[in-house]
């Protein structure tokens, strides 16, 4: 494995949880699922820590008494300790993770500079980080309930922007690696150059036990679903 972690960055309903589960086949690799973006507050936390350390207080009775003081490096080698240690959890097998990260759909809504921002900070949290950005058809992801609720062309317009984002990053960053969920259950040579790209064996028979297996809210339903996407020969059904 070519990487120390892993972070899956994505939108609701793009076959994120599949993806997570095929990387969790990988011997050592612990990928969590989502939760609720809690990094996000780190990012924040850490570019108000840089705000406030500008101010300079020597004085007791100064409003920004010992603000100069605080220390990023300190910040950020608790910050590293603590996600790792909320991630692993497991102490009692933790050595057996040689690689740990989680894939997170909450992104879509944050403004287009903050989350250019909190991609380039991510990797400060994580060691020797690998994103990999997951999409899907937009078509196909605007019939899940999930985005259904959502006013139709603001969600679209929305995604398309997110997926603009998402690829205008992978193309400038050497830790980045982009896949599609029609990739993933056709297992096309994008997901065969994933592996590579991650510098672990592709093991095609694995991926396919994988794709047969349940995931996400209903289990069974999309369960089959990625056995009818998937004949066997790696090519998408048309029906």
């Amino acid at each position: 494995m070519k990487f120390g972690s892993i972070l899956i960055i994505t939108y609701g309903r793009s076959g994120s949880t599949l993806l997570q589960g095929i990387l969790n086949s990988i011997e050592g690799c612990l990928i969590r699922g989502e939760n609720c973006n809690f990094c996000f507050g780190l990012f924040e936390s850490y570019q108000n820590l840089l705000k406030a350390k500008t101010h300079r207080g020597d004085r007791p009775q100064h409003p920004w008494f010992g603000a100069h003081l605080l220390d990023e490096t300190t910040f950020l080698i608790h910050a590293r300790r603590l996600v790792k240690d909320l991630l692993i959890a497991d102490v009692a097998n933790a050595h057996k993770v040689t690689c740990y990260g989680f894939k997170e759909i909450r992104y879509a809504y944050l403004a287009e500079q903050t989350l250019i921002g909190y991609l380039a900070f991510l990797p400060q949290l994580f060691p020797n980080l690998a994103l990999i950005f997951n999409r899907r058809n937009l078509d196909d992801v605007m019939k899940s309930g999930w985005w259904r609720d959502i006013d139709q062309d603001e969600a679209r317009s929305i995604l398309r922007e997110t997926d603009r984002i998402f690829e205008e990053y992978a193309c400038t960053h050497a830790n980045c690696y982009q896949i599609m969920y029609e990739d993933v259950v056709s297992q096309s040579a994008k997901l065969v150059g994933m592996f590579e790209f991650l510098g672990v064996p592709y093991l095609k028979d694995r991926v396919t036990r994988m794709l047969g297996m349940p995931f996400g809210y209903d289990p069974v339903q999309e369960s089959v679903k990625n056995l009818r996407l998937h004949n066997g020969t790696g090519r998408v059904r048309e029906d």
